[in-house]
């Protein structure tokens, strides 16, 4: 039986989709398999912590510096975990 994906695996998957390039927030929520309208909770932390950043014109999201960063420490927290 699969576990159940927590918040910040959520949160993770969704910022290494991002570092392969900007997308809209459908193609992020399916790419990250949850439902469009949960991943706007999602979408709306991430801004928040400046996470991502929002490109109006195009109506795409894209990694931020403070994403990188996140990201990179949570797979250090993971690895760190998981041995």
């Amino acid at each position: 039986m699969q576990r159940k994906r927590g918040f910040f695996d959520i949160i993770a998957k969704m910022l290494e989709i991002l570092e392969e390039g900007a997308c809209n927030k459908t193609a992020l929520a399916s790419r990250a398999n949850l439902a469009t309208r949960s991943s706007t909770s999602y979408v709306d932390i991430l801004l928040k912590f400046n996470l991502v950043s929002k490109d109006a014109s195009r109506n795409v999201f894209k990694l931020t510096e403070n994403g990188r960063m996140f990201l990179e420490e949570y797979k250090k927290l993971k690895m760190f975990i998981q041995e």
